[in-house]
């Protein structure tokens, strides 16, 4: 994330770089805002331009410092949470067709338990 700016008492602007973060992963860390802000968003071929204009109330400097924090460790989780589940999602295909295959011993056991002696 870079060029974090305050527009106005009401607005900051920034941009992420579509080579380092995905739309999924800024999408994913926009929706977690969209109850204190509107949210506009501009993209090209490099970055994406995102402005946040508070819905109540002005910025301070506080607020402004946290919420750059908040958006630089949003982008950082969303993008570590991503490469974990595509690097795991072979194990989890392994584990669903393992869970919903036919076992034969599974099917042996309850056959012979309810077949009369």
């Amino acid at each position: 994330m870079f060029d974090f700016n305050l527009l106005s008492e009401n607005k900051i602007s920034f941009k992420v770089s579509n080579n380092l973060f995905s739309d999924r992963v800024i999408t994913k860390v926009m929706y977690w805002l969209q109850s204190s802000y509107v949210i506009e968003w501009k993209k090209n071929e490099e970055f994406s331009e995102i402005k946040l204009v508070k819905k109540n109330g002005h910025f301070n400097d506080e607020e402004r410092d946290s919420l750059y924090k908040r958006i630089s460790q949003d982008l950082i989780d969303f993008k570590t949470r991503a490469l974990i589940f595509e690097e795991t999602k072979e194990i989890r295909n392994i584990l669903l067709i393992k869970a919903f295959a036919n076992n034969d011993d599974f099917e042996d056991y309850f056959l012979t338990k309810d077949s009369p002696t």
